[in-house]
């Protein structure tokens, strides 16, 4: 799994311009003061099912998630009404590359990655948003 992550993390620094913070998920969005700079792409495995597979291995169904969190400005931060907007679109312009440098992204060791779904918290700060993926790979016993 370990191998998956890391080819994920390699993937998005390696596929968008915009600097990221690139880590795994291990709930720093829930803290009161994450420990991460914004824009931030923490990644994990969210579940794997697994299945029997010939010769004794098993096949891994599994879900990643990639979970955006962006930073919101305050009013005194703002000079206009356009400035936020901008910043709103910036943020939708980075899901969108992220997503893109996924979606289809495969390696030798776990089948293309297939977006699922994009969910964007509620009422949370910092604004997160999860694009979720599903893959395969085989473990051998």
């Amino acid at each position: 799994m370990k191998e998956i992550l890391n080819t994920i993390f390699t993937q998005i620094k390696n596929s968008i311009t915009e600097p990221v913070f690139i880590a795994t998920d291990l709930g720093q969005l829930q803290l009161e003061h994450p420990p991460v700079s914004f824009p931030c792409a923490l990644v994990d495995i969210g579940s794997i099912a697994y299945n029997a597979y010939k010769g004794g291995g098993q096949l891994a169904n599994a879900t990643i998630n990639v979970t955006l969190g962006f930073s919101v400005l305050g009013s005194d931060d703002i000079h206009s009404d356009s400035e936020l907007r901008e910043q709103a679109m910036a943020h939708y312009d980075l899901l969108s590359s992220i997503a893109m440098a996924l979606n289809g992204f495969e390696c030798d060791y776990f089948s293309p990655l297939v977006r699922q779904s994009l969910e964007r918290g509620k009422d949370a700060y910092p604004r997160p948003f999860t694009l979720s993926f599903t893959t395969s790979w085989v473990e051998s016993s």
